[in-house]
């Protein structure tokens, strides 16, 4: 049941400039064989070998049992037949491939580079990826980096923070329907709600609420309940999900909810409204907490 390793491993072995550098033996001069992030080079090597049982021509079907054991060693997370998810499978052998090929073997010390809005991003973005080279310079990044604005506001004091991060891979909805809509289709959606201490009690619009209680207030004690929210919807139908759940929430006004992806018991992302609500995995654990003010450019 590898699916997830064989869907993806023929995605990867399509990838130009990256095959041909392997097909060329490019990674033999880049193998960096003393990077504590790697393999010692083992996973390059074991790539490049089933590279070339695929385009050698000598086989019509390849099993890439070698490759899988190499793999499994050092990530047993893919080591059984279990199905696994293919996109955390291609971070991680992208992430192993230019750790084995970085050619970089002692890496310095670099700060975050931080806009404040008044400078080109042209300039950030090019010392930003200036010293991520410094530290990361492999064929991966050459060919399968590159990076991503962010620009926050801080809603009381207007200070802008513009950065620039490296990524490699995005998240995006597939369409399901041709005009781009969700034709109807929705997804539920847990969370937990977090009323202000003085706020208005919480009081379900429904008959019956998640936590199986009745249909009266549930005091200010936050309460986990399932949403349903549109399959390729964003943040701000989230709101309106939680609005019509608890319509006294925020004084009935969406801007004052901010959706947040909470970790360890720490806010680890805070949504805009606008986000898309494929980045919230069933797994996350999401938070929808009322605010006294409504964040700057939240809709309501």
């Amino acid at each position: 049941n590898t699916c997830f390793m064989n869907s993806m491993l023929q995605c990867l072995a399509q990838a130009r400039p990256l095959t041909p550098y392997f097909l060329a033996n490019g990674h033999k001069a880049d193998l960096n064989r003393r990077n504590p992030l790697g393999t010692g080079g083992r996973l390059a090597e074991a790539y490049s070998d089933l590279l070339r049982k695929i385009f050698g021509g000598q086989y019509s079907v390849v099993v890439p049992k070698e490759f899988k054991a190499v793999l499994g060693k050092f990530a047993p997370q893919f080591a059984g037949y279990q199905q696994q998810d293919s996109q955390e499978f291609m971070s991680f052998l992208l992430d192993g491939l230019h750790e084995d090929l970085n050619r970089v073997q002692l890496k310095p010390y670099t700060e975050v580079v931080e806009g404040d809005g008044n400078k080109p991003d042209e300039e950030i973005a090019g010392e930003a990826w200036r010293r991520h080279l410094l530290r990361n310079d492999s064929c991966v990044v050459d060919a399968c980096q590159g990076l991503l604005r962010s620009h926050l506001t801080c809603p009381k004091c207007n200070h802008q923070s513009v950065t620039f991060d490296p990524y490699m891979s995005l998240s995006l909805p597939l369409p399901t329907a041709r005009n781009g809509k969700a034709g109807g289709r929705i997804r539920k959606l847990w969370v937990t709600v977090v009323p202000l201490p003085n706020g208005a009690p919480l009081s379900s619009s429904s008959s019956s609420s998640s936590n199986g209680g009745g249909g009266g207030g549930l005091g200010w004690a936050p309460a986990a309940v399932e949403l349903s929210v549109p399959l390729a919807g964003t943040v701000s139908d989230l709101r309106a999900a939680c609005l019509a759940k608890f319509p006294k929430l925020g004084g009935g006004n969406g801007g004052r909810l901010r959706v947040a992806d909470v970790w360890q018991n720490r806010v680890y992302k805070s949504y805009r409204s606008g986000e898309r609500l494929v980045e919230i995995r069933a797994s996350d654990e999401t938070y929808v907490f009322e605010t006294t003010l409504a964040p700057h450019g939240a809709a309501a």
